[in-house]
């Protein structure tokens, strides 16, 4: 097997590759450790930073069902990628195809079975299990953790929205572990990540050395390369990496709506597709906003359900007015999961005019504040 040499002082160690033990020590070297994947070695002009969302996620068959098939590792990077992580060791011999098909089912039923905040949840989960606040945990990742509270809830909002428009849009990347990746196996991952887009394949062959330092002490070293990322697979896709910008269009509904929105509240946050607008003296859990969906615009007005559960019989009756001139009807919606969620909401397209999509939450706003104040004030009032 082949070496590699670490210098230490005037000496010169020798470091030998080694198989792993078991897939599972590679699986929780993965999770304590996401660095590991390289995120260095792929395209793109920022690195990659990998957030573990959890270990054995679940994946469903059909729109009911509960988890039919485990996914060994499922992590999102700095832009809201959802990472799928499945690890094989080199002696495995379904490493060579079987693999393949067996991450496809994930990839396919991830996108179409997995809801709106699944995601979310998942994490969330991880991070009651490690006793860490998961929104301070996200902040530090997102790089957010020195700004103020109401920016950091906005940050972290537009993230899981962002993750969420990219789960539902098939922008995930699908990635394979091992400690060798055979031949066969290259050749179908540089092939798939020709031809799919927006999703990624890649792999990751992480070779182990171990050998001993100067006074004797067992150390072990880790050696990952990327392999999928072709000239012609990156010519294909012509698309950045890292953290996306938003579209054109979006942004221009942003500008809109802040350089006419008089004395309403102005937008915040610097999300893709996300953009929170907080009324002064209402509480964090109730909140306008802008969100992109897909080729869609969403002017909304949210709150969480498990906070006001009252609110809905004072929202719910918006349903069916119109905005912005007749151009979108308001319709009601529940979000289901571990943030329940009553959301008010008017849908445009990307392509209409700024103005029309502006005016539309200008409408919101104008039509739903006071009902919402008065509300508010017999809550307090009631304390």
């Amino acid at each position: 097997m082949p070496s590699i040499f670490l210098q230490d002082g005037s000496k010169l160690l020798e470091m030998k590759q080694q198989p792993y033990e078991s897939e599972y020590l590679l699986q929780t070297l993965l999770a304590n450790f996401p660095d590991v994947l390289a995120g260095d070695q792929f395209e793109g002009d920022e690195p990659k930073r990998w957030l573990l969302i959890s270990r054995e996620a679940g994946v469903p068959s059909d729109e009911a069902g509960v988890g039919r098939w485990s996914l060994d590792h499922l992590f999102v990077d700095q832009g809201g990628i959802p990472t799928l992580v499945e690890v094989k060791r080199s002696s495995d011999t379904s490493i060579r195809r079987k693999v393949v098909g067996q991450m496809l089912d994930y990839a396919a039923n991830a996108v179409a079975y997995w809801p709106a905040g699944r995601i979310r949840e998942n994490y969330e989960k991880l991070c009651e299990g490690a006793s860490e606040d998961p929104d301070q945990r996200l902040a530090e990742f997102l790089q957010q953790a020195d700004v103020g509270p109401d920016e950091e809830s906005s940050a972290v909002d537009g993230f899981w929205e962002e993750v969420d428009t990219n789960l539902r849009a098939g922008r995930i990347r699908l990635i394979f572990v091992s400690d060798a990746i055979p031949t066969e196996l290259r050749r179908i991952v540089e092939f798939l990540n020709w031809q799919m887009n927006p999703a990624e394949v890649f792999a990751i062959e992480i070779k182990q050395f171990t050998g001993k330092n100067v006074t004797g002490e067992q150390i072990t070293s880790l050696v990952p390369i990327v392999i999928g990322q072709t000239a012609r697979a990156a010519a294909m896709r012509a698309r950045p990496t890292g953290t996306r910008q938003p579209l054109p269009e979006f942004r221009a509904i942003i500008d809109t709506y802040d350089s006419s929105r008089g004395e309403r509240p102005p937008t915040l946050g610097t999300a893709p597709g996300y953009r929170q607008i907080k009324v002064a003296g209402w509480p964090n859990a109730i909140t306008y906003l802008f969100s992109r969906h897909g080729k869609s615009v969403w002017v909304e007005l949210r709150f969480r359900l498990e906070v006001y559960p009252d609110l809905a019989a004072v929202l719910g009756p918006f349903a069916g007015k119109t905005v912005a001139d007749g151009r979108a009807t308001l319709r009601w919606e529940l979000e289901q999961g571990r943030r329940h969620l009553g959301r008010l909401i008017a849908e445009f397209s990307i392509t209409d005019a700024p103005a029309t999509t502006a005016k539309g939450m200008c409408d919101l706003i104008s039509m739903t504040k006071p009902a919402v104040d008065e509300f508010l004030s017999r809550s307090n009032g009631n304390k």
